[in-house]
């Protein structure tokens, strides 16, 4: 069982003084009581919106071009190689006329990386690890000029 109150009909003119009018004369409600509780730390301006804008502009842009960098599949090679081995080469491994040659693998880690995500994601993992690569750089140059 339920019980319905109606409300009272507004009386605007026997409103005591100090009273707040949570409504307007036309019933809507009154925006101007309205108070902004965002923390001061979440609140952005407008350059901070055109940066974010430009950053997610960049973002689609970069993941839209095709990748193109010659020496990526090579790095990719010595990723599978390392699967392959369970071991980082210490020889060169893949180029036929340097085979055998002595060998230090800086990148490894990447090529494992960049292996892993063609395996998982295709050649569009690869593309989202690129564009998110150049997100994060102009990101932190960005942030570094703006806070300068």
């Amino acid at each position: 069982m339920s019980t319905i109150v109606k409300d009272a009909p507004l009386d605007t003119d026997h409103q005591q003084p100090g009273e707040m009018n949570y409504l307007n004369e036309d019933g809507t409600p009154n925006v101007a009581l309205l108070q902004d509780r965002t923390p001061e730390w979440l609140k952005a301006n407008t350059s901070v919106v055109w940066i974010a804008l430009v950053l997610g502009g960049l973002y689609i842009f970069s993941n839209l071009t095709p990748v193109w960098h010659t020496d990526l599949w090579g790095h990719l090679s010595y990723g599978r190689w390392i699967v392959q081995n369970r071991a980082v080469p210490t020889v060169e491994p893949t180029m036929p006329l340097a085979k055998g040659m002595p060998f230090i693998d800086l990148p490894w880690l990447s090529q494992l990386i960049g292996y892993g995500l063609i395996q998982t994601f295709g050649i569009s993992g690869i593309q989202m690890i690129n564009g998110l690569c150049i997100v994060i750089v102009a990101g932190l140059l960005t942030y570094c000029i703006y806070n300068r």
